[in-house]
Formats: structure tokens, sequence, C-alpha cells
């Protein structure tokens, strides 16, 4: 059975802030799919393109597993006391959970970093085709979410 990639667009800081910041003050799913089809707009004129990154931000913040909630709920108490800037590991955490296929993107990246100063794209994305499949959902995903991780 082939594993589900799901982080299939590029997902910028900027809108997973813009998310995060919203749901701290309107969690209704309703109103969050709402008010990203607005902020996404600019970014993304097509309304496919909203969609799917929409769909993205709503697994990392407000369609958690219930098992994953409390976690998601104590992220969000984190907000009032650290900066914008440092929401960046509340993102990743949450986006790990809700990934499969982030997690292990950004464990090869700390793999190949123990090892060495530096990497590039290709030896990640190489060790992900081993890891998920040499496929092009798993090449055309890998290269979107490196640029997600680089914003």
């Amino acid at each position: 059975m082939r594993k589900v990639v799901g982080f299939s667009q590029r997902t910028k800081k900027s809108w997973l802030d813009a998310m995060l910041d919203h749901l701290g003050r309107e969690p209704d799913p309703r109103e969050l799919k709402s008010f990203l089809d607005q902020a996404l707009k600019e970014d993304l004129p097509s309304a496919a393109s909203r969609k799917k990154s929409s769909g993205i931000l709503m697994r990392v913040w407000s369609k958690v597993p219930a098992e994953h909630a409390s976690l998601r709920d104590r992220a969000i108490r984190f907000l009032p006391t650290i900066s914008g800037s440092e929401w960046i590991w509340l993102h990743w955490g949450m986006a790990a959970l809700a990934y499969p296929f982030f997690r292990d993107s950004a464990e090869i990246v700390g793999r190949i970093l123990a090892l060495q100063d530096d990497f590039t794209t290709s030896q990640v994305r190489d060790r992900m085709l081993n890891t998920w499949g040499d496929r092009a959902t798993t090449r055309e995903a890998s290269q979107k979410l490196h640029k997600t991780l680089c914003d």
C-alpha cells in the first residue's frame, strides 16, 4: 500500500501565521475556511490552489486528530508568551504531526546536518524517494516541501 504524501502545495509561513492567529480567536472550521479563502486570494488567484493550500493549513492547525488536540491547544496558549518569529517551531511541530511526509523530510535534513555542514535538495529528495517511493507525487511534493521549509 502506498503512503499518502498529502503535503502537495508550497506553504508560506505567513499563511501559517495568519491561520494560527485567526484560530486563536475563531475555532469554527467553516469560518476558518472562509477566512483562508480570502487571506490566500492575493497569493493564490486560482480557487483550486487556494482549496489545496487551505486544506493543508486546516490539517496542520484545525482538523487535528483527537489524540493531538490537547497539544494543539497548548500551542495556542503559548501564543501570547512568544514572538511571532518563534511561531515557526509550533508550525513545524504541528506539521510533523499532521504530515509524516513533512516529518520524514525534516528528519532527513537533520541527519544530514548532523554529519556535515550543508546539504543539497537532491540529497534529501533522493532519500525521500527511497522511503516514499520513486513516483511523480513524491518528487513534486518533495520540491514544494523544500521551498516551504526554506520560507
